[in-house]
């Protein structure tokens, strides 16, 4: 009989700053994220980079793989709305 793994999500968001200084942000609370995105200011910042790593889970094949999404964003509301739908369904 296989056990099928339960995912555990994990948040990461790095900001590139222009002034080319870099911000990490690596937790399991999704409020945390959303709270450093919505304090970011525009202004100087050059590019986000985001990932929600869902866990290891187990394909069509019976393999047990990682699962994620991931993306580099230019702009807020870009990273906004992709955040949205990286954790629509968790």
């Amino acid at each position: 009989m296989k056990t099928k793994i339960k995912p555990q999500t994990k948040f990461t968001l790095k900001i590139f700053f222009i002034n080319k200084e870099t911000q990490y942000i690596s937790t399991k609370k999704r409020q945390r994220i959303s709270y450093f995105i919505q304090i970011a200011k525009e202004s100087e910042i050059e590019k986000f980079y985001i990932r929600v790593s869902y866990g290891k889970v187990t394909d069509v094949f019976g393999k047990s793989t990682k699962a994620f999404n991931d993306g580099e964003y230019q702009t807020k509301q870009l990273l906004k709305e992709a955040f949205k739908c990286f954790v629509e369904k968790i």
